[in-house]
């Protein structure tokens, strides 16, 4: 199984807590900073989906599409933790993203 994109986008999202404030505008930039932190520190990419420079920032447009209807509001939190996935790749990717998370303090 390949991790997107929104996968990651999916993870972050369920992972934030309700005193933060999840844009689309900042979802989109964690993804870029998640991507670039798996290609420094594990020479690995975390997505194959193509990064765009839009005006305010990288943005994946998979991503962008899926939390739109946010506009400039939050996203808000989900009501319950997300369950960790089950693939090992998953695993390797949710070991890393909890790090980074820690990392940004999401």
């Amino acid at each position: 199984m390949v991790t997107t994109s929104l996968d990651i986008a999916a993870w972050l999202v369920s992972h934030h807590d309700a005193e933060t404030r999840l844009t689309n505008l900042s979802l989109n930039k964690l993804c870029f900073y998640a991507h670039v932190e798996s290609l420094r520190n594990a020479h690995k990419t975390l997505f194959d989906d193509p990064i765009e420079a839009w005006r305010y920032g990288p943005v994946c447009p998979g991503v962008y599409r899926a939390y739109k209807r946010y506009g400039r509001n939050a996203i808000p939190a989900p009501a319950t933790p997300a369950p960790r996935s089950g693939s090992r790749r998953g695993q390797d990717h949710g070991e890393y993203m909890e790090g980074l998370r820690l990392a940004v303090r999401l």
